[in-house]
Formats: C-alpha cells, sequence, structure tokens
C-alpha cells in the first residue's frame, strides 16, 4: 500500500502541488465559488428582471404618451377622439418617452407623485376648464362668423351699404 502513497506523491511533485499548502480557508473560498448552474440560474434571473423592467419601462411610457395625447388632443370633451390618432404617431411617442420610463425603473419619480398629491386638485379643474374655454372659443367664432354672414345676407339684399352709395 505504500507505494501506491509513493506514487500519488510523484503525480503531485509533477503538478508542483507538494509546495503549496492549502488551509482551511482556502477550501472554504472553494466552496464559496459559484457553480456553473448557479452562475447559469443567477443570469436567467437577471435576464428576467432586465425583460420585466423593460416591460414596466415600456407600459410607463405607454402611459405618459397616453396621457399627453388625451390632454393635448382631446381632453373630456372628446374621449373617443385618442381613437382616432394614428398608430405610427402613438408609437413614435412612446419610443421618444421610452429612454425617460427606462431612466425612472416604469414608475413614476417621486417628486412626481408628491406633486400630483399636492395639485391634483388644480389638475383635475384644469382638465375640465381648458376644453370648456376651447369650446367657448368655437361657439364663440361661430356666433361672429353668422353674424358677420347674416349682415352680408342683409346688406345684399337691401341693397344698401355702408360704402358710400
Amino acid at each position: 500500500m505504500s507505494g501506491n502513497n509513493e506514487d500519488l506523491l510523484e503525480h503531485e511533485d509533477l503538478e508542483g502541488q507538494t509546495d503549496q499548502e492549502f488551509t482551511l480557508d482556502d477550501m472554504m473560498g472553494e466552496l464559496d465559488q459559484p457553480t456553473p448552474e448557479q452562475i447559469s440560474a443567477q443570469s436567467k434571473a437577471e435576464k428576467e428582471q432586465s425583460e420585466l423592467k423593460e416591460q414596466q419601462a415600456q407600459v410607463f411610457a405607454d402611459q405618459i404618451n397616453g396621457t399627453f395625447w388625451w390632454v393635448m388632443g382631446t381632453g373630456p370633451m372628446f374621449p373617443n377622439a385618442v381613437e382616432l390618432i394614428d398608430d405610427d404617431k402613438k408609437q413614435a411617442g412612446v419610443e421618444a418617452l421610452l429612454p425617460l420610463a427606462r431612466k425612472t425603473g416604469g414608475q413614476m419619480p417621486p417628486w412626481l407623485v408628491q406633486m400630483l398629491e399636492k395639485y391634483d386638485w388644480a389638475i383635475a379643474a384644469g382638465m375640465y376648464f381648458v376644453p370648456t374655454v376651447r369650446e367657448l372659443a368655437v361657439l364663440e367664432r361661430k356666433a361672429i362668423e353668422a353674424a358677420a354672414a347674416a349682415n352680408d345676407d342683409s346688406v345684399d339684399e337691401g341693397g344698401t351699404g355702408t360704402d358710400g352709395d
């Protein structure tokens, strides 16, 4: 049996490992090293987390873009008009907002949440006030145009005008 031990020692001498001393810390360090399976599982978990963050950013960018289109183009007076907006324009807006959504992690920044909580009453009032003012301006313009058209019709029928006849 001693012959086998000498062969083993000679084999270790060839690889240069008999000169090294291994401590318990060295062995524990080897145990702390992740296995290929652990590395693969960790990589898969990181990839899934990255994909989830990208999905959250995509949804958040879509929500921001939808809100912009609703506020700027339609408002509460025409809630179904958002459906009439070209899909390419909607997607271009989402693409433009995606870097911001990624930067915020697909969530509203805390400062924006605080601002919305503080001023939600003013925002809600403005959401109805602005379209109302727009609609009143349109009605006023139509009334002025109708009065001007009626005035033009009466001048044409009566033959009298203010141009010095």
